[in-house]
């Protein structure tokens, strides 16, 4: 399952509870996009938007920080 998640909150993180069911997820993976929000997007700072990767400990409850875009890859 994937599953896509944007937060447009410059001031706060989120949580986000999965309810699939009844079933529990086996591990969740994010791929994440979470730059400083004072770095300037320019020539000088192209690695700004580097994608980095994790394993997310609690599969039930996921962490998204403020101003991210995070893809999550659950397996189930």
């Amino acid at each position: 399952l994937y599953l896509h998640v944007v937060n447009t909150s410059i001031d706060n993180a989120a949580e986000v509870s999965l309810d699939l069911g009844g079933t529990t997820p086996k591990t969740v993976h994010a791929h994440r996009i979470n730059p400083a929000l004072d770095t300037a997007i320019d020539s000088t700072a192209l690695e700004v938007f580097a994608v980095s990767s994790s394993a997310e400990a609690n599969v039930a409850k996921l962490h998204v920080p403020k101003a991210s875009v995070t893809a999550y890859e659950i397996a189930l």
